[in-house]
Protein backbone atom coordinates (compact mmCIF):
# COMPACT_ATOMS: atom_id res chain seq x y z
CA UNK A 1 0.00 0.00 0.00
CA UNK A 2 1.66 3.49 -0.84
CA UNK A 3 0.70 6.63 0.90
CA UNK A 4 2.70 9.01 -0.84
CA UNK A 5 2.91 12.74 1.55
CA UNK A 6 4.49 15.77 -0.50
CA UNK A 7 8.00 16.43 0.64
CA UNK A 8 9.32 19.74 1.48
CA UNK A 9 11.76 21.87 -1.42
CA UNK A 10 14.55 22.33 0.87
CA UNK A 11 14.87 19.12 3.54
CA UNK A 12 13.38 16.02 3.55
CA UNK A 13 10.87 17.16 5.90
CA UNK A 14 7.16 16.73 5.37
CA UNK A 15 5.94 19.62 3.83
CA UNK A 16 3.62 21.86 5.76
CA UNK A 17 0.14 23.00 3.69
CA UNK A 18 -2.30 25.73 3.88
CA UNK A 19 -5.24 24.09 5.31
CA UNK A 20 -7.52 27.05 4.10
CA UNK A 21 -8.53 30.40 3.64
CA UNK A 22 -9.78 32.49 6.87
CA UNK A 23 -13.06 32.39 5.10
CA UNK A 24 -12.33 28.39 4.94
CA UNK A 25 -11.12 27.52 8.55
CA UNK A 26 -12.38 30.53 10.35
CA UNK A 27 -16.41 29.26 8.33
CA UNK A 28 -16.28 26.31 10.12
CA UNK A 29 -19.31 25.37 11.85
CA UNK A 30 -19.12 26.58 15.45
CA UNK A 31 -20.22 23.72 18.05
CA UNK A 32 -22.77 24.14 20.94
CA UNK A 33 -21.66 21.63 22.53
CA UNK A 34 -20.46 21.95 25.92
CA UNK A 35 -17.53 20.01 26.22
CA UNK A 36 -14.21 20.87 26.24
CA UNK A 37 -11.84 18.72 24.23
CA UNK A 38 -9.13 20.69 25.70
CA UNK A 39 -9.78 19.13 29.24
CA UNK A 40 -7.86 16.10 31.08
CA UNK A 41 -10.49 13.26 31.58
CA UNK A 42 -9.39 11.48 34.99
CA UNK A 43 -7.40 8.77 33.38
CA UNK A 44 -5.82 11.03 30.29
CA UNK A 45 -3.10 10.30 28.78
CA UNK A 46 -0.66 11.70 26.49
CA UNK A 47 -0.19 8.87 23.49
CA UNK A 48 -2.20 6.37 22.08
CA UNK A 49 -2.32 3.19 20.98
CA UNK A 50 -2.77 1.00 17.61
CA UNK A 51 -5.67 2.04 15.58
CA UNK A 52 -8.17 -0.28 16.78
CA UNK A 53 -9.94 -0.88 13.55
CA UNK A 54 -13.13 -3.12 13.29
CA UNK A 55 -13.13 -6.48 11.49
CA UNK A 56 -15.06 -6.20 7.81
CA UNK A 57 -15.92 -9.58 6.54
CA UNK A 58 -16.71 -8.12 3.17
CA UNK A 59 -14.19 -6.37 2.83
CA UNK A 60 -12.64 -6.52 -1.27
CA UNK A 61 -9.94 -8.25 -2.44
CA UNK A 62 -8.99 -6.29 -4.31
CA UNK A 63 -9.17 -2.44 -4.50
CA UNK A 64 -7.60 1.18 -4.70
CA UNK A 65 -8.33 4.34 -3.12
CA UNK A 66 -7.55 8.04 -3.72
CA UNK A 67 -7.85 10.47 -1.18
CA UNK A 68 -6.34 13.93 -2.06
CA UNK A 69 -6.95 17.20 0.75
CA UNK A 70 -4.36 19.88 1.87
CA UNK A 71 -2.19 17.70 4.31
CA UNK A 72 -1.47 19.76 7.35
CA UNK A 73 -1.37 18.08 10.40
CA UNK A 74 -4.27 15.73 9.27
CA UNK A 75 -1.10 14.52 7.10
CA UNK A 76 0.18 12.62 10.26
CA UNK A 77 -2.77 11.19 10.97
CA UNK A 78 -3.63 9.55 7.22
CA UNK A 79 -0.07 8.92 6.84
CA UNK A 80 -0.68 6.55 10.48
CA UNK A 81 -4.24 5.47 9.31
CA UNK A 82 -3.90 4.52 5.79
CA UNK A 83 -0.55 2.16 6.92
CA UNK A 84 -3.06 0.46 9.33
CA UNK A 85 -5.96 0.19 7.23
CA UNK A 86 -3.72 -0.93 4.80
CA UNK A 87 -2.21 -3.94 6.93
CA UNK A 88 -6.43 -4.67 8.24
CA UNK A 89 -7.18 -5.36 5.05
CA UNK A 90 -4.83 -6.07 2.34
CA UNK A 91 -6.61 -6.05 -0.69
CA UNK A 92 -7.13 -2.17 -0.33
CA UNK A 93 -4.39 -0.04 -1.81
CA UNK A 94 -4.63 3.74 -0.50
CA UNK A 95 -2.65 6.47 -2.63
CA UNK A 96 -2.97 9.27 -0.07
CA UNK A 97 -1.94 12.71 -0.81
CA UNK A 98 -1.43 15.75 1.12
CA UNK A 99 -0.87 18.61 -1.13
CA UNK A 100 -1.37 22.22 -1.28
CA UNK A 101 -4.41 24.22 -2.09
CA UNK A 102 -3.00 25.68 -5.20
CA UNK A 103 -2.57 21.99 -6.35
CA UNK A 104 -6.18 21.01 -5.26
CA UNK A 105 -7.50 24.13 -7.26
CA UNK A 106 -6.07 23.49 -10.40
CA UNK A 107 -6.07 19.12 -10.13
CA UNK A 108 -9.31 18.63 -8.39
CA UNK A 109 -10.86 21.58 -10.75
CA UNK A 110 -9.77 19.61 -14.01
CA UNK A 111 -10.47 15.92 -12.63
CA UNK A 112 -14.01 17.00 -11.83
CA UNK A 113 -14.81 18.06 -15.19
CA UNK A 114 -13.35 15.22 -17.01
CA UNK A 115 -14.33 12.44 -14.82
CA UNK A 116 -10.64 11.81 -12.76
CA UNK A 117 -11.10 13.03 -10.10
CA UNK A 118 -9.86 10.97 -6.88
CA UNK A 119 -12.02 9.32 -4.94
CA UNK A 120 -12.17 11.54 -1.58
CA UNK A 121 -10.88 15.30 -1.89
CA UNK A 122 -11.34 18.54 -0.24
CA UNK A 123 -13.12 21.02 -2.64
CA UNK A 124 -11.14 24.00 -4.15
CA UNK A 125 -12.29 27.20 -2.92
CA UNK A 126 -13.88 28.43 -6.31
CA UNK A 127 -16.02 25.43 -6.63
CA UNK A 128 -18.93 25.40 -3.77
CA UNK A 129 -20.65 22.65 -2.62
CA UNK A 130 -23.75 23.64 -4.30
CA UNK A 131 -22.19 24.23 -7.73
CA UNK A 132 -20.66 20.86 -6.95
CA UNK A 133 -24.02 18.74 -6.41
CA UNK A 134 -25.54 21.06 -9.05
CA UNK A 135 -22.98 19.44 -11.65
CA UNK A 136 -23.62 16.08 -10.39
CA UNK A 137 -19.89 15.82 -8.98
CA UNK A 138 -20.71 14.31 -5.94
CA UNK A 139 -22.10 11.35 -4.35
CA UNK A 140 -24.11 11.87 -1.17
CA UNK A 141 -22.41 10.40 1.91
CA UNK A 142 -26.01 9.01 3.33
CA UNK A 143 -25.06 5.89 0.75
CA UNK A 144 -21.41 5.81 1.26
CA UNK A 145 -20.84 5.82 5.01
CA UNK A 146 -22.75 2.64 7.14
CA UNK A 147 -24.54 3.54 9.99
CA UNK A 148 -24.12 7.53 8.78
CA UNK A 149 -27.70 8.40 10.63
CA UNK A 150 -25.95 7.61 13.99
CA UNK A 151 -23.14 9.95 13.43
CA UNK A 152 -24.85 12.58 12.18
CA UNK A 153 -26.96 12.60 15.02
CA UNK A 154 -23.95 13.35 16.87
CA UNK A 155 -22.38 15.75 14.90
CA UNK A 156 -22.16 19.34 17.32
CA UNK A 157 -24.98 21.86 15.95
CA UNK A 158 -23.93 23.63 12.41
CA UNK A 159 -21.96 21.11 11.18
CA UNK A 160 -24.78 19.84 8.83
CA UNK A 161 -26.36 22.30 8.05
CA UNK A 162 -29.54 22.72 4.92
CA UNK A 163 -27.78 24.82 2.14
CA UNK A 164 -24.55 23.88 3.32
CA UNK A 165 -23.84 20.88 2.94
CA UNK A 166 -26.92 19.19 2.68
CA UNK A 167 -29.26 19.09 0.04
CA UNK A 168 -32.73 17.86 -0.53
CA UNK A 169 -32.12 15.75 2.19
CA UNK A 170 -28.55 14.55 1.51
CA UNK A 171 -25.47 14.92 2.71
CA UNK A 172 -22.39 15.68 0.00
CA UNK A 173 -19.49 16.77 2.38
CA UNK A 174 -18.57 15.83 5.16
CA UNK A 175 -17.27 18.15 8.07
CA UNK A 176 -14.24 15.77 9.27
CA UNK A 177 -13.51 18.60 12.06
CA UNK A 178 -14.66 21.14 14.58
CA UNK A 179 -13.49 24.69 13.51
CA UNK A 180 -10.47 25.72 14.32
CA UNK A 181 -8.66 28.92 14.62
CA UNK A 182 -7.40 29.64 11.00
CA UNK A 183 -4.97 32.20 11.97
CA UNK A 184 -3.15 32.84 14.90
CA UNK A 185 0.84 34.17 15.78
CA UNK A 186 3.28 31.51 15.73
CA UNK A 187 6.40 32.67 17.96
CA UNK A 188 9.98 31.49 17.70
CA UNK A 189 10.62 31.89 21.06
CA UNK A 190 14.39 31.97 21.14
CA UNK A 191 14.02 34.78 18.79
CA UNK A 192 12.10 36.52 20.41
CA UNK A 193 13.84 36.46 23.49
CA UNK A 194 16.71 37.60 22.01
CA UNK A 195 14.62 40.98 20.78
CA UNK A 196 13.74 41.32 24.42
CA UNK A 197 10.00 40.16 23.20
CA UNK A 198 7.66 39.03 26.46
CA UNK A 199 5.80 36.29 24.15
CA UNK A 200 3.34 35.95 27.25
CA UNK A 201 1.52 39.38 26.71
CA UNK A 202 -1.96 40.43 25.13
CA UNK A 203 -0.66 41.92 21.57
CA UNK A 204 -2.19 44.88 20.54
CA UNK A 205 -1.12 46.19 17.29
CA UNK A 206 1.23 48.84 18.58
CA UNK A 207 2.76 46.03 21.00
CA UNK A 208 2.90 43.55 18.17
CA UNK A 209 4.24 46.07 15.77
CA UNK A 210 7.15 47.09 18.21
CA UNK A 211 7.83 43.24 18.84
CA UNK A 212 8.00 42.44 15.08
CA UNK A 213 10.16 45.67 14.56
CA UNK A 214 12.32 44.60 17.47
CA UNK A 215 13.27 41.39 16.27
CA UNK A 216 13.72 42.65 12.70
CA UNK A 217 16.36 44.93 13.91
CA UNK A 218 17.82 42.02 16.33
CA UNK A 219 18.35 39.93 13.29
CA UNK A 220 20.01 42.16 11.56
CA UNK A 221 19.25 40.37 7.94
CA UNK A 222 19.99 37.19 9.04
CA UNK A 223 16.36 37.04 10.50
CA UNK A 224 13.95 39.07 9.94
CA UNK A 225 10.43 39.72 12.08
CA UNK A 226 7.96 38.15 10.08
CA UNK A 227 7.08 35.82 7.44
CA UNK A 228 4.24 36.21 4.45
CA UNK A 229 3.45 34.09 1.58
CA UNK A 230 1.56 36.46 -1.27
CA UNK A 231 1.85 33.80 -3.96
CA UNK A 232 -1.25 32.23 -2.84
CA UNK A 233 -4.08 33.58 -1.30
CA UNK A 234 -4.81 33.59 2.43
CA UNK A 235 -1.70 34.92 3.97
CA UNK A 236 -1.64 38.80 4.23
CA UNK A 237 -5.51 38.80 3.68
CA UNK A 238 -6.45 36.35 6.36
CA UNK A 239 -3.88 37.45 8.56
CA UNK A 240 -5.40 41.09 8.76
CA UNK A 241 -9.01 39.77 8.24
CA UNK A 242 -8.61 37.60 11.78
CA UNK A 243 -6.93 41.15 13.48
CA UNK A 244 -10.14 43.55 12.01
CA UNK A 245 -12.87 40.71 13.32
CA UNK A 246 -10.95 40.42 16.40
CA UNK A 247 -10.75 44.24 16.60
CA UNK A 248 -14.51 44.45 16.52
CA UNK A 249 -15.30 43.89 12.68
CA UNK A 250 -19.04 42.15 12.39
CA UNK A 251 -18.59 39.98 10.33
CA UNK A 252 -15.60 37.97 7.71
CA UNK A 253 -13.54 39.19 5.04
CA UNK A 254 -12.45 36.87 2.50
CA UNK A 255 -11.94 36.20 -1.76
CA UNK A 256 -15.52 34.87 -1.88
CA UNK A 257 -18.19 37.67 -1.30
CA UNK A 258 -20.47 35.48 0.67
CA UNK A 259 -17.92 35.44 3.30
CA UNK A 260 -17.08 38.88 3.19
CA UNK A 261 -20.57 40.07 4.77
CA UNK A 262 -21.78 41.36 7.94
CA UNK A 263 -25.03 39.98 8.62
CA UNK A 264 -26.81 42.24 11.40
CA UNK A 265 -27.13 44.82 8.00
CA UNK A 266 -26.37 42.77 4.91
CA UNK A 267 -23.59 44.72 3.56
CA UNK A 268 -19.86 43.91 2.17
CA UNK A 269 -17.48 44.48 5.36
CA UNK A 270 -14.50 45.12 2.24
CA UNK A 271 -14.59 48.88 3.23
CA UNK A 272 -15.38 48.49 7.24
CA UNK A 273 -13.05 51.57 8.57
CA UNK A 274 -11.20 48.39 10.93
CA UNK A 275 -10.07 46.61 7.90
CA UNK A 276 -8.68 49.44 6.35
CA UNK A 277 -6.66 50.36 9.48
CA UNK A 278 -5.05 47.08 10.32
CA UNK A 279 -3.99 47.04 6.45
CA UNK A 280 -2.39 50.48 6.87
CA UNK A 281 -0.69 49.15 10.38
CA UNK A 282 0.53 45.58 8.38
CA UNK A 283 2.06 47.43 5.50
CA UNK A 284 3.85 50.09 7.91
CA UNK A 285 5.38 46.99 8.87
CA UNK A 286 6.34 46.02 5.37
CA UNK A 287 7.70 49.74 4.72
CA UNK A 288 9.61 48.88 7.38
CA UNK A 289 11.80 46.33 6.10
CA UNK A 290 10.71 43.83 8.65
CA UNK A 291 9.47 40.98 6.54
CA UNK A 292 11.65 38.05 4.95
CA UNK A 293 12.72 39.33 1.60
CA UNK A 294 10.95 37.13 -0.75
CA UNK A 295 7.60 36.75 0.91
CA UNK A 296 5.39 37.87 -2.39
CA UNK A 297 7.14 34.94 -4.21
CA UNK A 298 6.77 32.66 -1.49
CA UNK A 299 3.51 30.20 -0.78
CA UNK A 300 2.31 28.81 2.60
CA UNK A 301 4.43 25.74 2.38
CA UNK A 302 7.70 27.70 1.72
CA UNK A 303 7.09 30.44 4.16
CA UNK A 304 6.91 27.58 6.67
CA UNK A 305 9.90 25.69 5.43
CA UNK A 306 11.59 29.37 6.42
CA UNK A 307 10.15 30.06 9.47
CA UNK A 308 11.50 26.80 11.86
CA UNK A 309 14.70 27.42 10.67
CA UNK A 310 15.07 30.67 12.19
CA UNK A 311 14.49 33.49 8.93
CA UNK A 312 11.95 34.86 11.38
CA UNK A 313 10.36 35.23 14.81
CA UNK A 314 6.77 35.49 13.88
CA UNK A 315 4.59 34.24 11.53
CA UNK A 316 0.65 34.74 11.02
CA UNK A 317 -0.38 31.17 10.33
CA UNK A 318 -2.73 28.29 11.52
CA UNK A 319 -2.12 25.68 14.98
CA UNK A 320 -1.56 22.92 12.69
CA UNK A 321 1.98 23.99 12.66
CA UNK A 322 2.20 22.88 16.31
CA UNK A 323 2.34 19.28 15.90
CA UNK A 324 4.14 19.53 12.14
CA UNK A 325 6.95 21.63 13.98
CA UNK A 326 7.03 19.56 17.00
CA UNK A 327 7.71 16.37 15.32
CA UNK A 328 9.82 17.34 12.81
CA UNK A 329 11.80 20.17 14.39
CA UNK A 330 12.08 19.38 17.52
CA UNK A 331 15.06 21.76 18.70
CA UNK A 332 12.37 24.71 17.95
CA UNK A 333 11.32 25.94 21.31
CA UNK A 334 7.55 27.36 19.88
CA UNK A 335 4.88 29.99 21.19
CA UNK A 336 1.33 30.85 20.20
CA UNK A 337 -0.69 33.87 20.65
CA UNK A 338 -3.83 35.65 19.73
CA UNK A 339 -3.80 37.71 16.86
CA UNK A 340 -3.28 41.12 18.13
CA UNK A 341 -5.87 43.72 18.55
CA UNK A 342 -6.57 47.44 17.84
CA UNK A 343 -7.28 48.19 21.61
CA UNK A 344 -5.96 46.11 24.97
CA UNK A 345 -8.22 44.06 27.04
CA UNK A 346 -10.80 44.67 24.00
CA UNK A 347 -11.07 41.36 22.18
CA UNK A 348 -14.18 41.14 20.28
CA UNK A 349 -15.18 37.41 19.26
CA UNK A 350 -16.04 36.24 15.59
CA UNK A 351 -18.83 34.74 13.87
CA UNK A 352 -18.34 31.26 12.23
CA UNK A 353 -20.44 30.28 9.01
CA UNK A 354 -22.23 26.47 9.24
CA UNK A 355 -20.78 23.42 7.61
CA UNK A 356 -17.67 22.49 9.71
CA UNK A 357 -13.94 22.31 9.15
CA UNK A 358 -12.39 20.06 6.50
CA UNK A 359 -15.15 18.95 4.25
CA UNK A 360 -14.34 15.83 2.30
CA UNK A 361 -16.54 14.89 -0.19
CA UNK A 362 -16.98 11.14 -2.69
CA UNK A 363 -16.56 11.43 -6.23
CA UNK A 364 -19.92 10.43 -8.12
CA UNK A 365 -17.12 9.20 -10.53
CA UNK A 366 -16.10 6.85 -7.26
CA UNK A 367 -15.68 3.21 -7.72
CA UNK A 368 -14.44 2.67 -3.86
CA UNK A 369 -16.97 4.70 -2.54
CA UNK A 370 -17.75 1.49 -0.34
CA UNK A 371 -13.98 1.53 0.75
CA UNK A 372 -13.93 5.48 1.27
CA UNK A 373 -17.52 5.07 3.07
CA UNK A 374 -15.63 2.14 5.59
CA UNK A 375 -12.29 4.64 6.11
CA UNK A 376 -15.08 7.88 7.27
CA UNK A 377 -16.92 4.93 9.72
CA UNK A 378 -13.98 4.30 11.85
CA UNK A 379 -12.47 8.22 11.73
CA UNK A 380 -15.95 9.24 13.15
CA UNK A 381 -15.46 6.02 15.93
CA UNK A 382 -14.25 6.74 19.39
CA UNK A 383 -10.81 4.84 18.67
CA UNK A 384 -10.97 7.13 15.80
CA UNK A 385 -11.33 10.42 17.12
CA UNK A 386 -9.16 10.05 19.91
CA UNK A 387 -6.51 9.24 17.60
CA UNK A 388 -7.41 12.12 15.67
CA UNK A 389 -7.21 14.04 18.21
CA UNK A 390 -3.97 13.13 18.91
CA UNK A 391 -2.54 13.62 15.81
CA UNK A 392 -4.22 16.80 14.57
CA UNK A 393 -4.38 18.72 18.07
CA UNK A 394 -5.68 22.07 17.69
CA UNK A 395 -4.87 22.74 14.17
CA UNK A 396 -8.30 20.44 12.77
CA UNK A 397 -9.74 19.85 16.08
CA UNK A 398 -12.04 16.56 16.65
CA UNK A 399 -15.18 16.32 16.08
CA UNK A 400 -16.41 14.63 19.28
CA UNK A 401 -15.00 14.65 22.29
CA UNK A 402 -11.84 12.95 23.79
CA UNK A 403 -11.60 13.24 27.27
CA UNK A 404 -9.17 10.56 27.89
CA UNK A 405 -6.23 12.47 25.80
CA UNK A 406 -4.61 14.80 27.35
CA UNK A 407 -3.74 17.59 24.99
CA UNK A 408 -0.22 19.75 24.33
CA UNK A 409 -0.14 22.93 26.06
CA UNK A 410 0.10 25.24 22.93
CA UNK A 411 -2.64 23.13 22.05
CA UNK A 412 -4.89 23.54 25.10
CA UNK A 413 -4.17 27.15 24.52
CA UNK A 414 -5.69 27.62 21.18
CA UNK A 415 -8.95 25.59 22.07
CA UNK A 416 -8.96 27.92 24.95
CA UNK A 417 -9.57 30.86 22.46
CA UNK A 418 -11.64 29.04 20.10
CA UNK A 419 -13.74 28.08 22.12
CA UNK A 420 -14.20 31.58 23.64
CA UNK A 421 -14.26 33.86 20.96
CA UNK A 422 -15.53 31.13 17.51
CA UNK A 423 -19.01 31.73 17.58
CA UNK A 424 -21.73 30.25 15.36
CA UNK A 425 -23.40 32.81 12.85
CA UNK A 426 -26.29 33.07 10.49
CA UNK A 427 -26.59 31.67 7.40
CA UNK A 428 -28.75 33.22 4.76
CA UNK A 429 -28.76 29.87 2.95
CA UNK A 430 -29.95 27.75 6.11
CA UNK A 431 -33.02 30.24 6.57
CA UNK A 432 -34.14 30.57 2.31
CA UNK A 433 -32.80 27.59 0.77
CA UNK A 434 -33.15 29.58 -2.69
CA UNK A 435 -30.31 31.21 -1.71
CA UNK A 436 -28.56 28.23 -2.34
CA UNK A 437 -29.23 29.26 -6.44
CA UNK A 438 -27.66 32.75 -5.39
CA UNK A 439 -24.47 30.79 -4.74
CA UNK A 440 -24.41 28.53 -7.15
CA UNK A 441 -24.43 31.95 -9.42
CA UNK A 442 -21.78 33.46 -8.17
CA UNK A 443 -18.78 34.70 -9.60
CA UNK A 444 -16.20 35.95 -7.27
CA UNK A 445 -14.87 39.33 -8.77
CA UNK A 446 -11.31 39.51 -10.10
CA UNK A 447 -9.30 40.86 -8.41
CA UNK A 448 -10.23 39.40 -5.35
CA UNK A 449 -8.47 40.45 -1.74
CA UNK A 450 -5.85 38.77 -2.07
CA UNK A 451 -5.30 40.60 -5.32
CA UNK A 452 -5.71 43.81 -3.96
CA UNK A 453 -3.26 43.26 -0.63
CA UNK A 454 -0.36 42.24 -2.37
CA UNK A 455 -0.90 45.04 -4.80
CA UNK A 456 -0.91 47.06 -2.13
CA UNK A 457 1.92 45.22 -0.07
CA UNK A 458 4.05 45.64 -3.14
CA UNK A 459 3.00 49.25 -4.17
CA UNK A 460 1.47 48.91 -6.97
CA UNK A 461 -1.76 50.03 -5.63
CA UNK A 462 -1.30 52.71 -2.83
CA UNK A 463 -4.77 53.92 -1.74
CA UNK A 464 -6.37 51.39 0.46
CA UNK A 465 -9.37 53.08 0.78
CA UNK A 466 -10.24 53.52 -2.97
CA UNK A 467 -8.85 49.94 -3.81
CA UNK A 468 -11.19 48.68 -1.11
CA UNK A 469 -13.90 50.55 -2.09
CA UNK A 470 -13.63 49.09 -5.65
CA UNK A 471 -13.37 45.76 -4.62
CA UNK A 472 -16.72 46.36 -2.42
CA UNK A 473 -18.38 47.30 -5.83
CA UNK A 474 -16.84 44.88 -7.96
CA UNK A 475 -18.50 42.11 -5.11
CA UNK A 476 -21.77 43.75 -5.06
CA UNK A 477 -22.58 43.64 -9.12
CA UNK A 478 -21.66 40.40 -8.38
CA UNK A 479 -23.61 39.48 -5.95
CA UNK A 480 -26.63 41.66 -7.42
CA UNK A 481 -26.15 39.58 -10.82
CA UNK A 482 -26.08 36.38 -8.86
CA UNK A 483 -29.14 37.27 -7.49
CA UNK A 484 -30.90 38.18 -10.73
CA UNK A 485 -30.00 35.07 -12.50
CA UNK A 486 -31.06 33.23 -9.27
CA UNK A 487 -34.19 35.02 -9.52
CA UNK A 488 -35.09 34.18 -13.39
CA UNK A 489 -34.77 30.45 -12.24
CA UNK A 490 -37.52 30.90 -9.99
CA UNK A 491 -36.18 31.63 -6.44
CA UNK A 492 -37.59 34.16 -4.58
CA UNK A 493 -34.41 35.95 -2.73
CA UNK A 494 -33.09 39.65 -2.15
CA UNK A 495 -30.23 41.13 -0.91
CA UNK A 496 -32.65 41.06 2.36
CA UNK A 497 -31.84 37.80 2.74
CA UNK A 498 -28.36 38.61 3.91
CA UNK A 499 -30.20 40.62 6.77
CA UNK A 500 -30.41 38.99 10.32
CA UNK A 501 -31.62 41.95 12.53
CA UNK A 502 -31.83 39.72 15.61
CA UNK A 503 -28.50 38.35 16.00
CA UNK A 504 -26.20 39.26 18.21
CA UNK A 505 -22.72 39.30 17.44
CA UNK A 506 -21.89 38.17 20.95
CA UNK A 507 -24.13 35.41 21.35
CA UNK A 508 -24.01 31.90 19.38
CA UNK A 509 -26.84 32.11 16.66
CA UNK A 510 -27.91 28.26 17.40
CA UNK A 511 -31.94 28.68 17.18
CA UNK A 512 -31.56 28.45 13.16
CA UNK A 513 -29.93 25.25 13.21
CA UNK A 514 -32.35 23.50 15.44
Amino acid sequence: MSTPVRRPRFSRRHALQLAGAAGLTAAAAACTDTSDVSSDGPTARSSVGDFAIPDWSDAPKSASLRWVDSGDQKALYFKAFFDAFGKKFSGIDVDYKGTNWNTIQQSITLGLRNGTAPDVFQLPSTISTPVAVKEGWLRPLDDVVPGWPQIKDRLPTGLIANGVNVFDGKTYSLPITKPALGTIVLINADLAAQADVDTGQDFTLDSFGSAVRAATKKGAGKYYGLVDYLAQPNGMNAACSMIARLSGMVGGVDNNPEGSINYRTGELTYTDPILADVIDWYLGLQKDGCFLPGSVSLDAPGARERFPQGQSAFIFQGPWNIGLWGKEFPDLKLDVALAPVQEAGKVSPFNLLPGGGNNYCVAASSKSAEVAGKAFEYIFSDDGQTHWAYYAGSGDPAVFPTPSLKPKPLDAKVNGWMKQYGLLGPSPTVRNPDMIKVSQALVAPQPALHDVCTALFTGKATNIKKELKALQDRADKAIDTAIATAKKSGAKVSRDDYVFSDWDPTKPYVGLYK
